[in-house]
């Protein structure tokens, strides 16, 4: 099978919010993290959601950095202009940005070393797809001022989340993934990315 498709409906996201050990979640560091590991096939978990459940989620809202991040995305996301808008320290931002959707063949995986992404689409949707870094190829192409690097498209990726409006996906450092990618239903995507450096949430 190409893809694990990871479904979206009701039963799928409560799934996901119960992978969560509510007992040794830190509000300074996520240390469980949503959907465990995708049956095993990535070495990494991840949080994927609607923006509503966000304060259900154990480590987001009891800490100032996370909590500034979806609280910019429900009240002021919707009406921000493309482009950076800073959220006080540096680097960390809130990127707006529109865009048409790719095949696979034409999109790019990438991973940032000291940044974490919360994706939010606010219309239109797109997917992305992930695949366990040790099966990826580097290009050594880290740009410093960007912060990023690309892999080698693999012949099939191992994660696909189909992140439609309204939902988010946290990505921390190290996670490769492809965004950008076509969705059933939608040709472009608008969306926000929050970045944050990864210190500022002790990680």
């Amino acid at each position: 099978m190409f893809l694990t498709e990871i479904p979206l409906d009701g039963l799928a996201l409560e799934t996901i919010r119960s992978g969560f050990d509510h007992d040794q979640a830190s509000p300074a560091r996520i240390e469980q993290r949503a959907f465990h590991s995708f049956s095993g096939k990535l070495p990494f978990e991840m949080i994927h959601d609607l923006l509503t459940h966000w304060r259900s989620i154990p480590g987001l809202a009891a800490h100032p950095v996370w909590s500034a991040s979806f609280q910019w995305l429900e009240h002021e996301a919707a009406a921000a202009a493309e482009g950076d808008h800073p959220l006080g320290s540096t680097g960390f931002l809130a990127r707006v940005m529109s865009y048409p959707l790719k095949a696979r063949d034409d999109a790019r995986y990438e991973s940032h070393r000291r940044t974490i992404d919360v994706q939010y689409t606010l219309e239109g949707g797109e997917a992305i797809e992930f695949s366990d870094p040790g099966i990826l190829t580097r290009l050594n192409d880290y740009n410093e001022t960007k912060e990023v690097e690309h892999y080698a498209t693999p012949p099939e990726g191992q994660v696909r989340i189909a992140n439609l409006a309204g939902r988010f996906t946290v990505i921390l450092p190290g996670e490769p993934h492809m965004p950008q990618l076509s969705v059933t239903g939608c040709s472009a995507v608008r969306k926000v990315v929050i970045k944050i450096p990864a210190a500022l949430v002790g990680l």
